[in-house]
């Protein structure tokens, strides 16, 4: 078993899950956060972070500089700009109450993936769902596990 295996067999939520991560198909896989929904994940704050930004301004945000309808929209667009070679986590912008800027990481890194039960220990963050969501691609498409380059 290499490194990208063990990263996706070593995320908690398979355990909450019907099947582990590696069953899903390229369009699940695709559209990672919508996916999650339909099992009954949602996207959460995570409450080790006490002065983020709350879910339906990040929502805002993501609206604004993505043109999508919801947060649960954005792993689809994160992998499409991926494709075309661009890295949308570290697109800056300015917050709209103050002149601070900050990354679209920044943005989503206070954000967890959660489920029915699950502990905060458990909870998947945002970015390491996005680092999964391309390694999954990856396996998917390739239907073996990728030599890491």
């Amino acid at each position: 078993m290499n490194k990208k295996e063990n990263f996706i067999n070593s995320l908690s939520i398979n355990r909450y899950l019907n099947n582990d991560l590696k069953s899903l198909d390229l369009e699940e896989c695709l559209d990672l956060f919508n996916t999650l929904r339909s099992q009954c994940f949602l996207i959460d704050e995570n409450n080790l972070y006490f002065d983020c930004i709350d879910f339906e301004t990040v929502e805002y945000y993501l609206q604004k500089l993505f043109s999508i309808e919801s947060f649960y929209d954005f792993s689809k667009v994160y992998i499409e700009c991926l494709l075309q070679g661009e890295n949308i986590l570290e697109k800056e912008f300015t917050l709209f109450h103050s002149d601070e800027k900050m990354t679209v990481g920044q943005l989503l890194q206070p954000f967890v993936i959660v489920g029915n039960g699950m502990t905060l220990g458990d909870c998947l963050p945002i970015l390491t769902a996005l680092e999964a969501q391309k390694t999954l691609i990856e396996i998917t498409k390739n239907n073996r596990i990728p030599e890491r380059k």
